[in-house]
């Protein structure tokens, strides 16, 4: 009976092992299972926010660089039209682009979706410290600093220039060479007297000015945080 005993208690000793180290291994599954599962959530929510990235670095370069009412454009018309104005220069044809291209302005279309996913997951499913830091400064303080900068550059038109454009121009004139409407003064020798029109687009111009520095700003932000980011998943795909 001792033996028999001993047996059994070695036997239930043995299954209790068995079952202890099975669970163990269930536990441990499920643990690389997570860790994998949140991991692929992570570099879904990485190239959700590269996504972001990649239009906004397209469509700031694209207001920055193109022809009519961008922000290169425009910047040389205001510099061109004050000039004129302030210089009591004499009136030529090719002053109906600066005027075109300085009554507007450009409006970004700026991609924030990426970051707002992963925010609502919660901002520590970035597993390196200093690229969420990276991300929650683009998002949280770049963006907010570009925003601004547009905000006062469309209030600013609307408040003012707005005004100037309805009444001093003739507006609606279709150009094929320019291949739009364009904007013509309807008495240019009365404009070069308008000294409200001409503080106003000398204000514009210092407000353009702070948009540009933003938006450059702010595509530099961008490209180094996606490069930043396509590094640290080339590293996890290692």
């Amino acid at each position: 009976m001792r033996n028999k005993t001993g047996r059994y208690f070695k036997y239930a000793i043995g299954e209790i092992v068995l079952v202890v180290i099975g669970i163990l291994i269930a536990l441990q599954i499920n643990n690389w299972n997570e860790v994998k599962k949140t991991k692929e959530k992570e570099e879904h929510a990485l190239n959700e926010i590269i996504s972001d990235l990649e239009n906004n670095i397209k469509n700031l370069t694209d207001i920055k660089t193109r022809e009519i009412n961008g922000l290169n454009s425009s910047k040389k018309s205001l510099k061109v039209i004050i000039d004129v104005l302030e210089n009591n220069k004499q009136y030529h044809d090719s002053l109906i682009i600066h005027f075109t291209s300085i009554l507007g302005y450009p409006d970004p279309d700026i991609k924030t979706s990426g970051y707002e996913s992963l925010t609502s997951i919660g901002m520590d499913l970035i597993s390196e410290n200093q690229l969420r830091s990276e991300i929650g400064m683009y998002y949280t303080s770049k963006l907010p600093d570009l925003d601004r900068a547009y905000n006062e550059l469309r209030d600013d038109f609307y408040h003012y220039i707005l005004d100037y454009s309805r009444f001093l121009f003739k507006g609606g004139h279709y150009n094929k060479t320019y291949n739009r409407n364009i904007m013509i003064p309807i008495d240019f020798e009365k404009l070069k007297d308008n000294r409200g029109f001409i503080e106003s687009i000398k204000i514009y111009a210092t407000v353009y000015n702070g948009f540009d520095t933003m938006t450059v700003e702010s595509i530099e932000s961008a490209k180094t945080l996606k490069q930043n980011i396509e590094l640290t998943l080339e590293k996890k795909l290692r």
